[in-house]
């Protein structure tokens, strides 16, 4: 079962729907749902969490928190918005799609290349994370 911890307090609608009036755009449903539970999160230390695509592994810590915490989605949204492109928000290293023809997908960015899209919604992104035992 995926788990993330909560780390910077728990969020209320109030939360989404001021980081929704920043971006200008409502967030999807199964993203709203996933921080009102846990305000991004965080892996625990004794699993990983690891995405496959294209035939590259990735390892996913968690997600930036709506709110709190020194990086969290309102912050990243305002320092590296054209970064992204305007169309994608920051939640981690992998960033959401809120603009129409993008909306709701998932992508992974790095510095030294353009986003690419790994998951066509938040919902489909967390069913195809793999857990594994830490070696830790």
């Amino acid at each position: 079962m995926k788990k993330f911890k909560n780390y910077n307090g728990d969020i209320g609608i109030e939360e989404i729907e001021e980081l929704e009036k920043l971006i200008m755009a409502k967030l999807p449903n199964d993203y709203r749902e996933h921080v009102l539970k846990s305000n991004g999160g965080k892996v625990s230390f004794e699993k990983e969490y690891i995405i496959r695509h294209d035939n590259r592994e990735f390892c996913l810590s968690g997600f930036y928190p709506i709110k709190n915490g020194a990086s969290n989605v309102k912050d990243y949204f305002n320092n590296k918005h054209n970064f992204l492109y305007p169309n994608l928000l920051p939640i981690g290293y992998i960033a959401l799609g809120y603009k129409e023809g993008n909306y709701g997908e998932i992508y992974f960015y790095f510095s030294d290349e353009l986003p690419f899209k790994v998951a066509s919604s938040f919902k489909s992104f967390l069913k195809n994370i793999e857990v594994q035992d830490s070696d830790i």
